[in-house]
């Protein structure tokens, strides 16, 4: 069965023309990941595939209801979509196994989509990706920048009936740094404050008022996207306007926790996020940071939290003095791979 490789922007034209028996849509941009995730469940649907079913796998999984997924039949519809996210592609060895055993028998009242974080060279070779490989499409997910951005912005831009000239244009991407998902937000809200009509620099500002200025809740998801750059001109910003640090530890507090309650129930996700009121929009930058940190960093980064939090709530707590603390916890969050050292490195500072 022939095979094919394309980008997001080149999916909803194939996806008119036909619905291929299943694709792997791999990469680290979460915005695209989640849209075009969507957009095959949605072509899916338009075909008759009633059911979707949606499974999460890691290297701890019992691969049990995958085989289930892949092999049963369904009750309620003839026809299925089975959605896996297996994170960083780094899977047990039993679901490698049905994942092959797939790939040479596919059912066709079955549409298969396996997505991801970008994948390590070894999971790529690795046997079940490989299988799965000859079978699907491969929707590759990439992080725009420069005139492929332009591109992106611009044709967002046109689907929400936001004119922006050039210039508006430009210093829109540039406040964003390339945040997708931020751009794509202040898209739809400047199709409501200025509809059909051309948007100024000087509108665009107003809009914004200045969106270097971050809030905390802009800060933590930078900080799960890995973000460094951008992560460090945000607490630059947020120190300069003289945010307050409990505040950022307030935030950093009650991200990890709930991080931690949907790495700990992956079974209850969609129960938790609605629980903690995370919408749709947000959820694919917390999936991802999902697949990265293990559950034992994240208990490790609640006690670095907690040490800064006394920190700042201390009777000599220096505001200014803090923010190296808080700068030194976010780059101790980010490294996926720290273990236990990064309460000593927390204790040094």
């Amino acid at each position: 069965m022939a095979t094919a490789r394309l980008y997001p922007n080149q999916l909803p034209q194939a996806l008119q023309q036909s619905v291929q028996p299943a694709y792997l849509v791999f990469g680290d941009e979460p915005l695209q990941r989640f849209e075009s995730v969507s957009a095959i469940v949605d072509a899916g649907k338009a075909q008759g595939f009633d059911e979707t079913e949606r499974l999460y796998l890691d290297t701890t999984d019992d691969a049990m209801q995958l085989a289930e997924a892949l092999q049963g039949m369904s009750l309620f519809a003839s026809r299925r979509i089975i959605v896996v996210d297996v994170g960083n592609g780094k899977i047990g060895k039993d679901a490698g196994q049905i994942f092959e055993h797939y790939a040479e028998q596919p059912s066709p009242d079955l549409l298969l989509i396996c997505h991801g974080t970008k994948l390590e060279k070894a999971q790529q070779n690795a046997k079940w990706f490989k299988a799965l490989g000859k079978l699907a499409v491969t929707v590759a997910i990439n992080v725009p920048s420069g005139d492929r951005l332009t591109r992106w912005l611009q044709q967002r831009a046109r689907t929400h009936g936001v004119q922006l000239p050039l210039d508006a244009l430009q210093y829109l991407q540039d406040h964003h740094e390339g945040n997708l998902m931020a751009l794509s937000q202040e898209l739809e809200k400047l199709a409501l404050l200025y509809p059909n009509q051309p948007i100024s620099v000087q509108q665009l500002h107003q809009s914004l008022i200045d969106q270097s200025r971050f809030d905390v809740f802009q800060l933590t998801d930078t900080l799960l996207a890995g973000n460094q750059q951008a992560l460090s001109h945000m607490l630059s910003q947020l120190r300069d306007e003289g945010a307050e640090p409990v505040v950022v530890c307030w935030a950093l507090s009650r991200e990890i926790s709930q991080l931690l309650q949907l790495k700990q129930h992956p079974s209850n996700q969609a129960q938790l996020f609605k629980q903690f009121r995370i919408w749709p929009s947000r959820q694919p930058v917390l999936k991802q940071a999902l697949n990265q940190l293990s559950a034992e960093q994240l208990q490790q980064a609640l006690l670095v939290v907690a040490k800064l939090e006394r920190n700042v709530k201390g009777a000599e707590a220096d505001p200014q003095a803090s923010w190296p603390l808080i700068s030194q916890c976010c780059q101790l969050l980010m490294n996926t791979n720290a273990s236990a050292d990064w309460l000593l490195a927390a204790e040094q500072v």
